[in-house]
């Protein structure tokens, strides 16, 4: 009798697990022949940045000037003159307060003058005028309106004046000449209008008008030698008025 033994299967057991895929990735090589490394110096970097800082000095220097400038503007305070306050005060005021007269011909005084040739005889010509009384000076409480005569663009009147510093002022375009009785022109010091002259304002009473040199169109400083001169007055194209005009004469 025989004894049958059947032996247990044995099983093994084998896990398969799937194959992992491996990804290459390929990297662009740049060639060592195509690659440039600039080495910069210490020496040059320092440079760069002492230049830098001398830049950035430089600007904030320059707005502090434009700054400080702008802060001296400011506080800069600009007047008018007593004399030209004067001047625009007395242009302003009403014709009432004027001496007016009316300024003759040259032939009036000799019927062979004209305007070339009267510097051979300016000392007879201011006599006349003198003796007329067409004489202007300095006069700080009132002005002067010339009238001229139609169709006569060129007239004199005498100045006599104590002071050797005076300024004459104008309310309209007409051209100015001084003559001394040599018959020489004298030219001017200065002859413009300061800023602060041009919009110089009073507010008076509402009742009034204010104060104001807009109708100033001339201004002649002159430093004289002698107390006596001629005016030669010569009418402009650009005469705002028609035949007279306002002028004021003033001793410094």
């Amino acid at each position: 009798m025989f004894n049958y033994f059947r032996k247990p299967a044995s099983f093994l057991l084998i896990s398969v697990r799937p194959k992992k895929q491996s990804f290459l990735l390929k990297r662009s090589v740049v060639p060592e022949s195509l690659t440039y490394t600039k080495e910069i110096p210490a020496q040059k970097i320092a440079g760069m940045t002492k230049q830098a800082f001398f830049g950035q000095t430089l600007i904030i220097i320059f707005i502090f000037m434009i700054i400080l400038t702008c802060s001296d503007f400011q506080d800069e305070d600009f007047e008018i003159s007593a004399l030209d306050a004067k001047a625009c005060e007395l242009l302003a005021k009403p014709d009432s307060s004027s001496i007016n007269f009316l300024l003759p011909s040259i032939q009036d005084f000799d019927s062979i003058l004209t305007n070339t040739i009267i510097f051979e005889n300016v000392i007879g010509v201011f006599d006349s005028l003198d003796q007329r009384e067409l004489v202007v000076s300095a006069m700080d409480t009132g002005k002067y309106v010339l009238l001229f005569l139609p169709g006569i663009d060129t007239n004199y009147v005498a100045l006599i004046v104590e002071s050797s510093d005076i300024v004459i002022y104008l309310d309209d375009f007409v051209q100015l000449n001084m003559i001394d009785l040599d018959g020489n022109f004298v030219e001017p010091t200065d002859t413009t209008i300061p800023l602060e002259t041009v919009f110089y304002t009073i507010i008076t009473e509402p009742e009034t008008s204010d104060i104001n040199c807009t109708n100033l169109k001339g201004r002649s400083v002159y430093k004289l030698a002698d107390k006596k001169y001629l005016l030669q007055i010569i009418c402009m194209d650009q005469m705002e008025s028609a035949g007279f005009f306002a002028l004021v004469v003033l001793e410094e």
